[in-house]
């Protein structure tokens, strides 16, 4: 098979099955004389990165950034199950305290509290609270300062989605205030569409 190239000290196979590739490089050195230098090199370069245990593969920062998330996201639905065990049937469930957090993002204004805290965003009322999202969060901002008085839905949907097209921005505004009317039912809250005239947030009324 042509001239033999003496590499004890580069190539050492694998302890565990899997792609050689130092191997395969090793084969085209020798198939290839003029390609050789250069080969080696890689192939070297390969070896000294599997034997060493500091490399970090490619691609690790990102890996260890959504580990950290995903434990955040652990610790906050642990909290969250710890509170559903607790809270009574039929009632609102409560923000769980390991979620709140930085006081500088609270709102209270006409008698509800907004908490726009990244990650445990949440309206309370009369009460009791509700989890919303960050988007849900700001909608009842706006709408809560004006609590009981409709606001034009371009103005909404212009301050909520300022980065999207006209069009675009009235879909959004449509799933983010059905969404969170839904959500606020459950604190007798209300956020009622009043047609050709904008969008405002009320108590709910007592059946």
């Amino acid at each position: 098979m042509g001239k033999g190239v003496n590499l004890p000290a580069i190539y050492r196979p694998p302890a565990k099955g899997g792609g050689d590739m130092v191997g395969e490089l090793l084969d085209i050195a020798r198939a290839a004389p003029e390609h050789r230098g250069v080969l080696l090199r890689i192939a070297a370069e390969l070896q000294a990165r599997a034997d060493s245990p500091t490399v970090e593969p490619l691609g690790g920062h990102r890996q260890r950034r959504k580990g950290r998330r995903r434990g955040i996201r652990r610790r906050r639905e642990a909290a969250l199950e710890s509170s559903r065990a607790v809270a009574p049937a039929g009632k609102p469930k409560p923000v769980p305290a390991a979620a709140r957090s930085d006081p500088a993002s609270v709102t209270s204004v006409h008698g509800l509290t907004i908490d726009r805290t990244l990650e445990a965003e949440s309206v309370s009322f009369a009460g009791h609270s509700m989890e919303v999202t960050a988007g849900q969060a700001h909608l009842a901002l706006l709408l809560a300062r004006a609590f009981g008085t409709p606001i034009d839905r371009g103005f909404l949907a212009e301050k909520l989605f300022p980065n999207q097209s006209q069009q675009s921005r009235e879909t959004s505004l449509v799933a983010v205030s059905g969404k969170l009317k839904a959500a606020l039912a459950g604190i007798r809250l209300d956020v009622h569409t009043v047609r050709g005239v904008g969008i405002v947030l009320r108590e709910l009324e007592a059946q």
